[in-house]
Order: structure tokens, then sequence, then C-alpha cells
């Protein structure tokens, strides 16, 4: 089947990368110093999250992918990145994803969330992660607007809200950092907030001397290694940008060669989500013309095949 050409898009714009100085604070730092990189990163990561780029979706999708793997960390259940996008591709609309797609669900949320953070989100994201809604979080509306309208800078709310939620249930910590994204992103104005901090919660800056522990809330050197976090993970979420951009941009210049009716409506979701069906649905396409196309954009080096499987397969960029 033919349609009239796809528009192809413009060649990708430089994505700017956070410079390697701001994430390296030395050993031990003080938390000025860490805050001072945090804050280079953050204004970075600002320039492309307020130029809302095409591609955005499948970024923040990315990044909520990041996000779930480590919270199942947390967790202690271990999880592969095409486990979890099973886990909520291939279960039907109304179904019931399991745990694990509950966590992926909760993170992918958090693009979405723009408005105040209200009881029944919280019901609702305590749920996702398998956690009891009770105690302080019952009390967490209150405290999130206490923190919007106070003085300080974004990490230090963030700080706050982690300090206060870890006191009486640390269990409850990656709904904590779920929250602590949502207030640096309010605070900051963006339009949409970005899974960040969970996505470090392994890494350096929370290890203590050794790497045989890790830093915990309203612990010495824990607000210092919050910013050193934000930092690590603005300067990750920038250089994942920067190769969707291109990668972006590659699909955009070979949708000039694909003819197939519907083809728009499979770019678009590309560029939204982090992965798609081969039988792309909701796109009015059959299965076997959905089948085609994706083979059509994999051999033009458009799309990968995230599965690894012959049947059921999945793509993104």
């Amino acid at each position: 089947m033919d349609s009239l050409p796809l528009k192809a898009g413009p060649e990708a714009s430089p994505v700017a990368l956070v410079p390697e100085w701001a994430t390296r604070p030395g050993a031990s730092p003080s938390e000025a110093d860490a805050a001072f990189g945090a804050g280079a990163a953050l204004a970075v990561l600002d320039g492309i999250v307020r130029s809302q780029p095409e591609w955005s979706g499948v970024w923040q999708a990315r990044l909520a992918l990041a996000a779930a793997q480590e919270t199942l960390t947390f967790f202690r259940r271990q999880q592969s990145a095409e486990a979890l996008r099973d886990a909520l591709l291939l279960t039907p609309p109304q179904g019931d994803p399991g745990p694990d797609g509950h966590v992926l669900r909760a993170w992918q949320a958090l693009s979405e969330r723009r408005a105040a953070i209200a009881t029944p989100l919280l019901r609702d994201l305590a749920a996702d992660f398998g956690i009891r809604f009770d105690g302080i979080l019952l009390d967490i509306p209150a405290l999130l607007d206490d923190l919007e309208q106070a003085a300080g800078s974004p990490l230090h709310s963030a700080a706050v809200l982690l300090e206060t939620i870890a006191r009486d249930r640390p269990d409850a910590e990656p709904l904590g950092l779920w929250l602590a994204d949502w207030m640096i992103a309010r605070r900051l104005r963006w339009p949409r907030p970005l899974p960040l901090i969970m996505t470090q919660r392994s890494g350096p800056p929370f290890r203590t001397a050794g790497g045989r522990g890790r830093c915990k809330p309203a612990e010495p050197g824990y607000r210092a290694a919050l910013c050193a976090a934000v930092a690590l993970a603005a300067a990750d979420a920038c250089r994942r940008a920067a190769e969707l951009s291109r990668r972006a941009a590659q699909l955009q210049d070979v949708s000039r060669k694909v003819r197939t009716k519907g083809a728009a409506k499979v770019i678009r979701l590309l560029l939204e989500r982090d992965a798609v069906l081969a039988t792309a649905p909701g796109t009015g396409l059959s299965r076997w013309a959905a089948g085609r196309l994706f083979e059509r954009l994999e051999s033009l080096g458009a799309v990968r095949e995230l599965s690894g499987r012959n049947s059921f397969r999945i793509y993104g960029l």
C-alpha cells in the first residue's frame, strides 16, 4: 500500500552535555561543592527539558525503565529491561502487569504528572510500589505544599522530603525518590518531571567510604551525596538525549523511503514510547503490514528489535 511520502525531519540538533567537572566533586565533597556541580548539571538538562523535542516521550520512557530496574534492585528483585517491557506490552489493556510491571507503570506516570500531588495519587503509587499507605505518607500532600512554598533550592526541598519519609518509613524510599524528582521539576518549573535520582541509587555518590555501605537520609554526608547523584543523573539523561536525538533524526530521514500507509502513526509511536509491539496496535495496520514496516525500518537502521525473539517482537529507537 502506498501513500504520500512522510515529511522528513531535520537533522539532529546538537544536544548539550554536562561538563565532566560537574560530576566529579572529588572525594568526600562538601555539600556546597556537590550542590554547585548539581546546579551546573541541572542547568544543562533544563535546556533540553524546556525545548520539548519530538523524541521527549521515548527519552522519558527510557529513564523510567532505568528507574524501574533500580527500584526492583531495592526490593531485591532483579529484572531485565526486556522482561519489564514484556510485563506491560504483552499484558492486555485492562490486565494486571504483575508487581514488576506496576513498578514500571509508576515511573512512567511521573512524566505525566504536572499538577499537585493529592492523596488518591499517592495511594495508587504506594500500591504500584507494593508498600503500605499509612503513617507519614498520609501527611505527604501537606509537606509537599509547604516545601513548594518554602525558601531554599529545589535540592534542599528534595532532601527534606526524603529525610522526613525515611525517619518513619525507610521501606517507602522508592516513593520518596519519585516525589523528590517531582519536587525538583516543580521547583524548576519544568513542563514535565524526569526520573532521575533513583537511577543513581546504587551508584558511587551514595556509597560510604570503602564502598561497603550506603549513605542514608539524615546521615552525615547524605545531602552532598544527593547533590552528587543528581549531577550524575542529569549527565546521564543528557547523554541519553543526545543519542536519542541522533536516532530520531535517522528515523525521520528513513521515513522518506517508506511508503506504507499508516507509517506516520508508527513513526510517531516510536518517538513517543520506549517500545512498540510489532503488530503496531492502534495504528490501523494489519499484522502483516506492521511486521513488514518494522522489518523495513530495521533494515534501514532506523529501529532495533528489543526482545531478541522471533515471535512477539518489540521495536524501538
